[in-house]
């Protein structure tokens, strides 16, 4: 039991030195590939959890994540173009994107803080993280609506759940440049 108390307060203890911190991403790529990758969050596809992965991964490597993050997860949703609750992304080119991160507090800067932005920016609860440093990724969440096939086998009920949902497979991707 003394063995079960220190190993729970050690990782309270690492925990309480991090922050999270969110980054939206609308990542283009072709139609086909993002319905497959929003579909997957529903059932099995063709191409399998490990070929999903790789192909979001070669879309992301080629992308500028870039080093302005938010605390704010509300922010980081319409950064990804998708503010609204839910709409219909069927046939859409591109993967609305939220990438989930926890980092150390002492890490990175405010830039309403040191004068590089206006304090009219002030409501995105922007950090600045050093370009090249390398995070490993809490949670990846795409945005992905039931689509019709879905609707009809468990009802539009599911309409009005949250659109937002882990990309199957995630935990593969170990870590992320900025």
């Amino acid at each position: 039991m003394k063995h079960l108390r220190q190993y729970i307060r050690q990782i309270l203890k690492e925990q309480s030195n991090l922050r999270t911190l969110y980054r939206g991403l609308d990542l283009g790529m072709h139609p086909d590939l993002a319905d497959e990758m929003r579909l997957s969050v529903w059932e099995e596809t063709p191409r399998g959890e490990d070929e999903i992965i790789r192909q979001f991964k070669e879309h992301l490597n080629t992308q500028n994540i870039g080093g302005s993050w938010s605390m704010n997860k509300r922010v980081s949703y319409s950064f990804a173009g998708k503010a609204d609750q839910y709409s219909d992304v069927e046939g859409y080119g591109g993967l609305h994107v939220m990438l989930v991160a926890k980092v150390p507090y002492d890490l990175g800067k405010d830039p309403t803080e040191t004068g590089e932005e206006f304090v009219m920016f002030a409501d995105e609860s922007e950090i600045r993280l050093p370009k090249g440093y390398e995070l490993k990724p809490y949670e990846i969440l795409i945005y992905a609506p039931p689509p019709e096939k879905i609707l009809e086998i468990h009802g539009q009920e599911l309409k009005y759940d949250n659109p937002w949902h882990s990309l199957p497979g995630s935990w593969q991707i170990e870590s992320i440049t900025i």
